[in-house]
């Protein structure tokens, strides 16, 4: 909080080190507003320029804005200010040189066409620092928010055994499982995780956890429902998915992989690689590669890639062509998807092992244009919103169809190795028990002494769930470790 003050009171107006960083308000003025404004703030520091005896409960604080463009709107057409939004303007805050895939950086360099920084702000060193200390206030979100909804509320849950029950529930839109009292789903990662939650979380004495965690499940059971025959190999060929696809994404790549001036992938047993990895010299390319494979996924549009990516609709479009022309099932699959839904009876879409989705939004259609003589300006307007608003309605069902068979086939697929792991007899005999499930993931309490041998049947059980009929080749594979702690096995 402190770095992001210093550096505001620096550029900005010096009444910023008064200002609330978790101000959605004021800090929509710093980034989006022109010129100076004024705030009314709780006089916590007793301020009392006339000398009255008693300081004012209330004082005034000026905050300047940079004036740059919205990244997004409410729909009062307020600019968006939240954690996404931030990111996108200075970059994820993981260190190194995460910056320069934000909008301020890129736009800096006019990368992106069409849009310009505001004058005071078309400076590098202006832009790095504001990049960083944007990355220094989301950090401090990220903090507040795990003290908040972790640190503080979880020791109030637990029973006499320290132990924690949390409520599930199996009745899902796609079949995944869903976790509150507490959200034992959402708990922060490591990257994210200045306070180590997860460390929290840890066996009983003379136990370890065995965490088992699949890869890539819901990329292989695309490959699987398409039939897609790249995805297929790239899966069977094993290695790095996402290079796999910038390679076949971005001519350059692979003319550098041609060349031998970069490596697909590295055994490090053998020491240092000699040339830089793909990941590591096309950090970018891979990340929307990476990006792309999952939007693929969840039915996401051109549009919505533009906004991921900072970059113009055209822009997106193109580099989703170059993807789906080397896998031309999976665009003709969504497709058939969406026509099937529609013209069902009633609108539905199903995931990998037959569970229905009911999608009635599928047949919505704007209603038709009426004559415009003689309707109000008022009428006008209501038939374009109720038009628009059965548009978003149908494109979200649209969306649901592709994704639907996709995440809920990863449901049935997790689900189906839960099952089998509670029925596994030598699991039962040695004492090890399913105790979370965590989307992908799965974690199992049980004695150390059979950890190993435990560790193998649930790799097996998890790979070799007996759905080879339905994975139309596509190999599961799953990871493991074991742990004294949920953090241990991460």
């Amino acid at each position: 909080e402190k770095l992001f003050l210093d550096w505001v009171m620096k550029n900005s107006h010096e009444d910023c080190k008064f200002m609330n960083p978790s101000s959605k308000v004021q800090i929509g003025h710093l980034l989006f507003g022109s010129g100076e404004k004024e705030f009314e703030i709780a006089n916590v520091d007793g301020y009392n320029p006339e000398n009255k005896k008693v300081p004012p409960a209330k004082r005034k604080i000026i905050i300047k804005g940079f004036g740059l463009e919205p990244v997004s709107e409410t729909p009062t057409k307020r600019p968006q200010v939240n954690g996404e939004v931030l990111e996108k303007l200075a970059g994820k805050p993981n260190g190194g040189d995460s910056y320069k895939q934000g909008l301020l950086y890129q736009t800096f360099f006019g990368n992106i066409p069409g849009k310009k920084l505001p004058i005071e702000l078309q400076n590098l060193e202006k832009i790095l620092g504001l990049c960083h200390a944007l990355h220094n206030l989301l950090k401090m979100t990220k903090n507040n928010t795990i003290i908040n909804g972790f640190l503080s509320p979880l020791p109030k849950m637990t029973d006499k055994n320290g132990r924690i029950h949390a409520s599930l529930n199996i009745n899902t839109e796609t079949g995944r499982l869903s976790c509150k009292k507490p959200n034992l789903q959402n708990q922060p990662n490591a990257s994210q995780d200045a306070y180590n939650v997860r460390g929290a979380f840890c066996a009983e004495k003379g136990n370890k956890l065995i965490v088992a965690d699949y890869s890539q499940l819901e990329l292989r059971i695309l490959a699987a429902v398409t039939n897609c025959k790249s995805m297929k190999e790239a899966f069977k060929t094993g290695g790095d998915f996402h290079s796999r696809t910038a390679m076949g994404m971005y001519p350059e790549i692979e003319k550098a992989l041609e060349k031998g001036d970069i490596l697909l992938e590295w055994d490090y047993s053998k020491g240092n690689p000699p040339v830089p990895l793909l990941k590591d010299a096309y950090k970018t390319e891979r990340n929307r590669a990476k990006v792309l494979n999952f939007s693929i996924a969840y039915g996401k549009t051109a549009h919505g890639l533009s906004n991921d990516w900072g970059v113009s609709v055209e822009q997106a479009q193109e580099t989703l062509k170059s993807w789906y022309a080397a896998r031309k099932e999976v665009e003709d699959w969504q497709d058939q998807v969406k026509k099937t839904g529609k013209n069902a009876e009633k609108p539905r879409t199903v995931t990998l092992l037959g569970r229905y989705r009911p999608l009635p939004d599928l047949k919505l259609k704007p209603s038709e244009r009426r004559r415009q003589q003689g309707l109000s300006d008022e009428e006008k307007l209501e038939q374009r919103k109720e038009n628009s608003q059965k548009l978003q309605r149908r494109g979200h069902a649209e969306r649901a169809a592709i994704n639907t068979p996709i995440q809920g086939g990863a449901a049935d697929v997790v689900n189906t190795a839960m099952v089998k792991l509670f029925q596994h007899e030598k699991l039962r005999e040695m004492g090890w028990k399913l105790i979370m499930q965590v989307h992908d993931e799965l974690i199992l309490e049980g004695p150390e002494g059979s950890a190993e041998e435990a560790l193998g049947i649930v790799l097996d059980v998890m790979e070799n769930p007996g759905l080879d009929e339905y994975m139309n080749g596509v190999p599961l594979q799953a990871d493991a470790s074991i742990g004294d702690t949920w953090a241990e096995c991460k």
